[in-house]
């Protein structure tokens, strides 16, 4: 089966197929379809900019659509950045100086909790197939750590492994990520209903 990964992010494209590499599913991203267009995220929810995505790359594609909107939400900035993760601060910061500025704002709280969120959408002639979420907690530390993922990854800590994510290995963050819980869902759901045998 053939689907379409609703993004421009190269790092969520890698951890999407990286997943999926051994399944039978053939997977495409906009710029290998010379897609070029990049669709607004105007909500203020993740599942409504997911589906808003999934939505708009399945009706100028005509394939089945996999759209993802994810971030981080910050218990001290009442959930920021929220929706907004990835132009937080403006368009043009690296995600290095996304990360500086989100810890510049936060140097005053102690309350570091925080947490990833994604939601997926999968999308079909402009029809809803269905939507698939996962969450992941951990802290916010006070400096960058590791070169692993992208993003947040190096700020965001994790108890269990006393590692942020941008250090922890691929195949561990794969089985524990905020995204990797949602594809965990989204494997499921393409098993029992397109990948049958």
């Amino acid at each position: 089966m053939d689907i379409l990964i609703a993004s421009h992010n190269e790092g969520k494209i890698f951890e999407i197929k990286k997943y999926f590499e051994y399944f039978s599913i053939n997977f495409f991203d906009l710029k290998s379809l010379d897609i070029h267009e990049s669709v607004s995220e105007p909500f203020d929810t993740f599942q409504q900019n997911s589906f808003h995505k999934a939505d708009y790359y399945s009706a100028i594609s005509g394939m089945l659509v996999l759209a993802d909107d994810s971030g981080l939400e910050v218990e001290c900035l009442n959930g920021r950045p929220g929706v907004l993760s990835a132009r937080y601060g403006g368009e043009k910061l690296s995600d290095e100086e996304r990360n500086l500025l989100l810890l510049d704002e936060i140097s005053d709280f102690n309350n570091v909790k925080a947490k990833f969120k994604c939601v997926l959408t999968l999308c079909q002639s402009k029809q809803w197939v269905s939507i698939f979420e996962g969450e992941c907690e951990g802290l916010i530390i006070d400096k960058l750590k590791g070169s692993n993922g992208f993003g947040y990854d190096p700020i965001f800590f994790l108890e269990k492994y006393s590692k942020t994510i941008a250090e922890i290995d691929t195949e561990i963050k794969n089985k524990i990520s905020h995204r990797a819980i949602a594809l965990k869902k989204l494997s499921k759901f393409l098993e029992k209903n397109f990948l049958k045998v």
